[in-house]
């Protein structure tokens, strides 16, 4: 019995295999409560703190002319900057 198919659907793996129809197995019975990160304030807190760190240190690196405005990927700095603002909330 090969598996044709793996999907989720809303609390469910549903696994569709070439003998039979897809069969629906609950999510919660897979995951376990240690495999979900826990956020907290303070984990929220520490990743404004790096936003932050990362926004001054690619500013710093653009002025001192280490860093133009293109990055890999097809990314750029307006991409960084708006991620930045509008994602993570941080301020210039």
């Amino acid at each position: 019995m090969a598996v044709q198919d793996i999907t989720i659907e809303a609390g469910f793996l549903v696994i569709t295999r070439d003998a039979g129809g897809p069969r629906k197995y609950p999510i919660a019975d897979i995951l376990r409560a240690a495999d979900v990160p826990n956020l907290n304030i303070r984990s929220l807190t520490l990743l404004t703190t790096m936003a932050n760190l990362v926004t001054v240190l690619v500013k710093t690196l653009i002025e001192k002319g280490v860093l133009d405005e293109n990055f890999e990927g097809g990314y750029d700095l307006q991409y960084l900057v708006d991620t930045l603002e509008t994602d993570l909330g941080v301020s210039w």
